[in-house]
């Protein structure tokens, strides 16, 4: 197999996680590691910890960071939003300035890609948490019993 090329996913926000999948030889993309947002503070000055995302995308150095077009959500109050908004655009910032090239990916793109159903949220989460342990379980290391 040949050298693997890296991405960087991104599911923005304080409750959010970043993923790096690695690619090769037209394989089926392998999971290297995923982390939810790394976040300093709590309650009100809960924040997004730029320092920490910085050492993960350091870590991996990926060629292309793919992160999920945010929007605020209906009937969300102004101080979630702000919040929201502040995260996203620490997190856009932090991976502009480990010049990472990025893409702003919709989120029905995704879906679509990945056979995920309608609007439900809750639906895919479950269904992308149930993806991300299957390639877990193939790439972890066999244990000998």
């Amino acid at each position: 197999m040949g050298k693997a090329t890296l991405f960087l996913g991104v599911d923005p926000g304080v409750n959010g996680g970043l993923a790096v999948v690695a690619i090769a030889n037209g394989a089926a993309p392998v999971l290297v590691e995923c982390i939810d947002i790394p976040v300093v503070g709590t309650g009100a000055k809960e924040r997004v910890d730029v320092a920490a995302i910085r050492n993960f995308i350091d870590r991996h150095r990926p060629v292309r960071a793919l992160i999920e077009r945010a929007q605020a959500m209906p009937r969300q109050g102004s101080s979630s939003g702000f919040k929201y908004g502040r995260a996203v655009g620490a997190i856009e910032a932090t991976v502009a300035l480990c010049s990472i090239p990025m893409e702003i990916v919709e989120p029905s793109a995704w879906k679509r890609f990945w056979h995920l159903p309608g609007k439900d949220k809750e639906a895919a989460a479950t269904i992308t948490s149930a993806w991300i342990t299957m390639l877990q379980a193939l790439t972890a290391e066999p244990t000998s019993n």
